[in-house]
């Protein structure tokens, strides 16, 4: 029993002495805890030292991470522990005690992965709730923030033109370029447009842009147009395109800078009228004094002078022209013509005074410039004047004039050289000769006729003879007679099975003489037969072989 008693008292004991503690630290905790600051401030590459609180050395405190931002993470217990692992909570044991809160190690990098992810983007803050053991205390909120720094110059990404391209006519205070989208910063969070300063510089060479381009204001990031430049001046001085240094300045503490060189490239529009090519005349000349020379009825075309009718697009687009004549108030226009092309003239009309045309160049361009020259029309009968290519062609008809008289004579006298060749062979044909079908062609005429039979006996022998028998003619006809012999053409070499008849000459009718005064005849009239008062003598109006039977004398009656 006193042992059990013993074991009591000292269980009393025990109890009494925590009690007492219990009650002097729930005492002094509330004081303390008060002087804890619910919100610190801490820049993202702060260490050591967040706080310091003086505290009893016999109190003891915890701290729990809370929230993340505005995620809680009481419920990830390993999540919770990988965020109260990057500071320290501790309490010294000196008389006057301090309570120190610290970040351990540079952890608070925003850029860090694993703030990225806890944080789901920016770390923003941290929530703890810090306790002092006792029965009656109250748990303290406490948050820290993390302030962003700049710790990363900002630089252009690799899409940044380095030439950009502006037309010469772009009027003034225009936008040519935004420079911050380019831009790139791996802070966290990313930078904005109002975080920098942008500028540009003279890149100290002859082609300098700024002149022409500038930033007006420099929280803004507009490249403007200055002044228009002028692509045909700059061409002259042999410069097309230009540059100038833009500049970035962070506007933090750290002041980062970065540069870097743009060219712009000017150019060319359709903004100019073409020009006239004529000697002595540089660009758009006012007044271009052609003159041509003509004949009152000439056609085709003319020579002008001192050079062709040539213009050509002052800006170097090179748009092609075309050529027109400009309509006059009396009508003097419509004896010329022009290429709508080549600015060639051509006579049409009879032009029979001394006038002025206008000739108009247009570009073939949406714009459509154009410019006009003047062509003073003299008149002359000299051909000198005329193109030469007309004289080409005067003298290349006259060619084919000669050409063509030629060949006709030509064709004339081989016409009349057929004829006579054809006339002569007709005339001098050969005779054909009766040849036998079985004679040896060496066989002559003088040798056929030599020793000629004087009796018809002796001439059928001797053919018999020289005569095949299968060849003797024969009796087959009705008539009883020969068969026909065969006939050998010498200078040809053929046969004819007859010799050809000759036709008949036909008989020309004599026409009747009539004597009625109608139609003349060759001889003498016989007077006589005229002047005889009683004719007893018959006049016939016939000369027929048959003579008429006389019917009795025919009495003229003479007046």
């Amino acid at each position: 029993m006193r042992q059990q008693h013993k074991q009591t008292n000292k269980k009393t004991k025990k109890k009494l002495i925590s009690l007492f503690f219990i009650l002097v630290l729930c005492t002094n905790c509330g004081t303390y805890i008060s002087n804890i600051p619910e919100v610190k401030a801490v820049n993202e590459t702060h260490t050591g030292v967040v706080w310091n609180v003086t505290v009893d050395p016999l109190t003891n405190w915890t701290f729990r991470a809370t929230k993340v931002n505005s995620y809680d993470i009481t419920t990830n217990l390993d999540l919770q522990l990988k965020v109260e692992n990057y500071f320290n909570f501790t309490l010294t044991s000196d008389t006057s005690a301090f309570l120190s809160f610290n970040i351990v190690n540079n952890s608070l990098d925003k850029e860090d992965t694993f703030w990225r992810n806890t944080s789901k983007g920016e770390l923003k803050e941290i929530h703890f709730k810090v306790n002092c053991f006792g029965s009656d205390n109250v748990p303290k909120d406490i948050r820290v923030i993390i302030e962003s720094v700049n710790e990363f110059p900002q630089h252009f990404n690799d899409s940044f033109p380095k030439i950009i391209k502006v037309n010469e006519n772009t009027n003034n205070d225009t936008s040519v370029l935004s420079i911050f989208p380019y831009l790139i910063d791996s802070d966290i969070p990313t930078p904005q447009l109002k975080d920098f300063t942008y500028t540009v510089k003279t890149s100290n060479v002859q082609n300098d842009a700024t002149p022409w381009f500038y930033i007006p204001i420099a929280s803004s990031d507009n490249l403007r147009v200055k002044a228009s430049p002028d692509f045909d001046q700059l061409h002259k001085n042999n410069i097309s395109i230009l540059t100038l240094i833009v500049v970035v300045k962070a506007n933090d503490e750290s002041g980062f800078e970065i540069n870097t060189t743009l060219q712009i490239e000017i150019v060319d529009v359709d903004d100019l009228p073409p020009s006239f090519q004529y000697p002595g005349c540089q660009n758009n000349c006012s007044v271009t004094p052609y003159e041509a020379y003509t004949g009152p009825s000439w056609r085709g075309p003319i020579k002008v002078q001192p050079t062709d009718i040539i213009a050509k697009d002052q800006d170097s687009l090179g748009s092609s022209i075309k050529y027109s004549i400009k309509k006059s108030p009396n009508n003097y226009h419509s004896s010329f013509e022009i290429d709508q092309s080549t600015g060639a003239i051509t006579q049409i009309g009879d032009v029979l005074t001394v006038n002025v045309l206008t000739i108009v160049a247009t570009e073939d361009t949406a714009n459509g410039f154009s410019q006009s020259a003047t062509l003073l029309i003299r008149l002359s009968n000299d051909s000198s004047y005329l193109p030469e290519t007309s004289k080409v062609k005067d003298d290349s008809s006259k060619l084919r004039l000669i050409v063509i008289v030629v060949g006709a004579i030509s064709l004339v006298i081989i016409g009349i050289l057929i004829f006579l060749v054809i006339f002569v062979y007709k005339r001098t044909k050969k005779k054909m000769t009766v040849v036998p079908k079985e004679q040896s062609p060496n066989t002559t005429v003088e040798d056929l006729v030599s020793d000629r039979p004087s009796t018809v006996d002796e001439k059928v022998n001797n053919w018999k003879q020289t005569i095949d028998p299968m060849q003797w003619p024969t009796v087959t006809s009705r008539r009883q007679q020969l068969d026909p012999l065969h006939l050998r053409d010498e200078s040809t070499e053929t046969e004819e099975s007859s010799i050809k008849k000759k036709r008949p000459r036909k008989k020309k009718k004599k026409l009747m003489e009539i004597f009625d005064g109608t139609k003349q005849y060759d001889g003498k009239a016989d007077i006589e037969f005229y002047m005889e008062q009683n004719k007893k003598k018959i006049k016939r109006s016939t000369k027929s072989k048959n003579k008429r039977p006389e019917t009795g004398p025919l009495f003229v009656k003479s007046d």
